[in-house]
């Protein structure tokens, strides 16, 4: 009979364990930061703008707790994740929030975490009653036309061409014109060249023609590497956050000096670095910002087609040095043809036609003259509604008054990238307040709605 070791297996799978050598973590302090965090979230209070956001807004707390945790614990994060604290829905959740992620990847969380299992203070019969609620924050808008056309017409249709800006041969001009000596390399789906950790010039040229460029020399906020703290023994003496964490030491920063390039100036010194990049700046409409501080001038060029911007775009900062950083499209349009498109009339019904949809960018009203702000009413206990009463509905009314076609980009599913005709709309509702609307101009003939 053979005798067995059966602390042997377990022993292996301590061994492997890659948070064997981390240090012990401080439970009490990760429990502390976490009370903190869902304090802090718990007193921000404010109504949610609309019904998903509420339901995001009540799944935040154990996110917000998953968050600190991960946060605090840092390498030593497999010890409470063997425990059963947190989960791989509420990390990519909290990784998307935290990130700053896009609508669309809201969307995708919102589904994602769906399945992830009730947190305290919340169960899956109190989301599934909420979500069958109506909230008063709905908005509900109905668009009407004044005195617009209702002339339908053409118009041109481009793509952005990228295939000759994503090359060796362009990479390697392209930082010649910057001064940069090393050849590009091509790595991660990008030609580039230096480092942001060393401190370099770094290039980046992608497959859709981004170009990124940044000069740290020529930054004036530049900073020094942050020290990393190596006293794990003497954490309690060591400077501390709000949430517990061990603060560390800052980098030395330099100290702005001088003033920003006049905008006429920076626009030139702008123009003749497109010029060196291969770009005809008389293609674009360049226009500089002096900013609000600081030695440094922002500069944005917009492409233009027939005349006519793009928002396809080229911006860089500019000092007195000469240009610190540029991002944006170096690639090219090319004509797809003339499409039909709709009357500025029918523009405004596409409005509320969910397959169009039309984006807002509504203006805020400001007050003419400065004048104390009242808070809030006091909370108090709504007035019952009389039986027979009509059920509150309220719909804004808006009244679009002006239609201006032009070209925005659209980004496919399959990358592409092209410039359509599309309507800017502008109007008000019956309070005055104004905003504008863009919305799809292309026929129906022209769209492949499948």
């Amino acid at each position: 009979m053979t005798d067995h070791d059966h602390e042997e297996p377990l022993d292996r799978l301590r061994a492997s364990d890659p948070a064997a050598e981390a240090p012990a973590v401080d439970r009490a302090r990760v429990r502390a930061a976490v009370d903190a965090r869902l304090a802090g979230d718990h007193s921000a209070g404010g109504a949610p703008a609309d019904q998903l956001a509420a339901r995001r807004g009540r799944r935040w707390p154990q996110y917000a707790a998953a968050a600190a945790v991960a946060l605090l614990i840092g390498v030593g994060g497999y010890s409470l994740g063997a425990s059963g604290a947190g989960g791989t829905g509420m990390a990519a959740e909290d990784a998307a929030v935290g990130d700053g992620a896009s609508s669309e990847m809201a969307e995708q969380d919102s589904a994602t975490s769906d399945m992830a299992a009730p947190g305290p203070g919340s169960s899956e019969e109190a989301d599934s009653a909420s979500e069958l609620s109506i909230g008063p924050y709905s908005p509900r808008t109905v668009f009407t036309a004044s005195g617009l056309s209702t002339q339908a017409g053409s118009a041109p249709v481009y793509g952005l061409d990228a295939s000759g800006v994503a090359t060796a041969e362009r990479a390697r001009q392209i930082a010649e014109a910057l001064g940069l000596e090393p050849d590009p390399v091509e790595e991660d789906g990008a030609w580039s060249i230096g480092s942001y950790d060393t401190g370099e010039p770094v290039l980046r040229l992608y497959a859709d023609g981004t170009v990124e460029y940044s000069d740290p020399a020529r930054d004036p906020w530049r900073c020094g590497e942050a020290t990393v703290r190596d006293d794990a023994d003497d954490v309690d003496d060591a400077p501390g956050t709000e949430e517990g964490g061990i603060e560390p030491a800052s980098p030395a920063c330099a100290d702005p000096q001088g003033e920003a390039p006049a905008p006429d100036e920076a626009e030139a010194m702008f123009a003749e670095m497109l010029t060196s990049l291969g770009v005809d700046p008389a293609d674009y409409a360049v226009t500089a910002d002096r900013g609000t501080e600081g030695p440094v001038a922002y500069v944005n060029a917009d492409l233009l087609v027939e005349g006519e911007p793009t928002g396809v775009t080229l911006g860089g900062g500019v000092t007195p040095d000469g240009v610190t950083h540029v991002w944006g499209s170096l690639a090219v349009p090319y004509d797809l043809g003339s499409y039909d498109v709709v009357s500025a009339q029918e523009a405004v019904e596409r409005l509320m036609d969910p397959r169009f949809g039309g984006s807002s960018s509504d203006v805020m009203p400001y007050a003419l003259e400065d004048a104390p702000v009242e808070g809030p009413p006091p909370a108090s206990e709504p007035e019952s509604i009389e039986p027979g009463a009509s059920i509150p509905w309220p719909v804004r009314q808006v009244t679009i008054t002006g239609a201006e076609l032009g070209l925005q980009s659209l980004y496919t599913d399959s990358g592409q990238v092209l410039l359509v005709p599309t309507y800017t709309l502008t109007g008000s509702d019956a309070g005055g307040d104004a905003g504008t609307w863009t919305v799809m101009a292309v026929a129906e003939n022209g769209l492949d709605l499948g």
